[in-house]
């Protein structure tokens, strides 16, 4: 066997494995070149091995795989371990009796605008570390690749939505003369992140946080929040520190599904329209830790099918469906709809705080899927948003916070 031209054939393998990682999970900009490098790498080696000797080919070409799959899990490991260096605000020295203003920390999930590997990076480590069961690590840059393309068919209005929640929240208490609470935008996978924002309001005067948590359930997400905040013991500094409750038991979150129906269904077409309303989900191992994310999707799901068949939509009409990891799924469900002799159809991203990823692509995907989506008049209604009574129900989980601590 040819040492050196194995040699350059193993070193063009390698290569390939590395480049191929960043080909999966680059930005897009990067896509062509990174692709391109992909294909002159591969067909090196292939071409060192199409010169050896015939006999030693086959053993040259195992040897270029593993050199191949070495190179792709070690740079896979290493695209994993990347992170963004995060500054968390030193706390200034105040007076213990200072009778600061009232802070509101409006927390949601958060997710980048556009395609940014380190932000979605942080989901996974989030996942790993609360040894929640997630896919394999070595492949996970394929996930990489299937956001990207989301992203490409148009940014996330998730951040930028949330933004103009809070604005149009405090916006309503200053309606009612509330100019005495200062507002806090943050994140849990984009910042600022809840704690910097809990440490500003502190450092800025802030005497009593409440941390609201615009999220439908109780789940690592509100968990990972509070302990973030939790993390900077400002009780012991003499401030008092609140978290609201989840949405999830909100009446005025439901009737904010009602009027939207309302606006796009006449009475007279409510027998003849089918509801579907599509929860997250989450692996049922998932469950065991924080059971409270199905169990309080389902209760307000089937609280809002109530609803809409208190408003004369059939019960048959009325159905719920999951995005991912349960069943039944929303493709399947809107089929099924569809067989029961409807003639439109709505639905709705009923867990998803405000438009993103999930309420721009992934569920209206799911229910294009189906064959009954080219036959029956098919209506998004999509994430939750701005609609005053979402904002309505986020004031009142503060004012309940702030009653009981009272």
């Amino acid at each position: 066997m040819d040492v050196l031209l194995l040699l350059l054939a193993l070193l063009a393998g390698f290569a390939f494995g590395t480049v191929l990682v960043s080909a999966l999970t680059c930005k897009v900009k990067w896509i062509f070149p990174s692709a391109m490098l992909c294909v002159v790498l591969l067909a090196s080696a292939a071409a060192f091995v199409y010169v050896m000797p015939p006999g030693d080919r086959w053993i040259a070409i195992i040897l270029v795989a593993i050199a191949g799959i070495l190179g792709y899990s070690i740079a896979t490991l290493f695209f994993l371990g990347q992170d963004r260096p995060r500054e968390l605000p030193g706390l200034v020295n105040r007076p213990v009796s200072n009778p600061g203003h009232l802070a509101v920390v409006y927390f949601s999930h958060g997710e980048s605008e556009e395609y940014d590997q380190l932000a979605w990076l942080h989901q996974f480590r989030e996942f790993d570390e609360q040894r929640l069961k997630f896919m394999p690590r070595l492949v996970r840059p394929f996930f990489f690749t299937v956001l990207r393309s989301k992203y490409m068919k148009g940014d996330s209005r998730h951040c930028s939505m949330h933004c103009r929640m809070m604005e149009r929240l405090e916006q309503d208490f200053k309606k009612d003369g509330r100019d005495d609470i200062k507002f806090y935008l943050s994140f849990l996978d984009a910042e600022p992140r809840p704690d910097v924002a809990a440490a500003k309001a502190y450092n800025e005067g802030a005497s009593t946080i409440v941390v609201a948590n615009v999220f439908l359930t109780a789940s690592n997400h509100t968990k990972e929040g509070d302990e973030l905040v939790d993390h900077l013991k400002l009780e012991g500094r003499g401030v008092r520190v609140l978290y609201t409750e989840p949405l999830w038991n909100s009446d005025l979150l439901r009737r904010s599904f009602l009027e939207k129906a309302n606006l796009v269904i006449p009475p007279e077409e409510r027998a003849i329209t089918g509801v579907l309303l599509v929860g997250h989900g989450q692996p049922d191992e998932w469950d065991k830790e924080f059971g409270t994310e199905t169990e309080q999707e389902n209760l307000f799901r089937e609280r809002l099918r109530g609803d809409f068949i208190e408003l004369g939509y059939r019960p048959e009409n009325v159905r719920l469906a999951w995005m991912a990891f349960k069943e039944p799924n929303t493709t399947d469900s809107v089929d099924s709809l569809a067989a029961s002799g409807i003639k439109k159809m709505i639905f709705f991203s009923a867990a998803i705080s405000a438009d993103g990823i999930h309420s721009q692509s992934d569920i209206p995907e799911l229910v294009e899927k189906a064959r009954a989506s080219r036959r029956v008049d098919v209506i998004d209604l999509g994430a939750w948003n701005d609609h005053p009574l979402v904002i309505a129900a986020i004031r009142e989980k503060i004012e309940k916070a702030l009653d009981k601590a009272s």
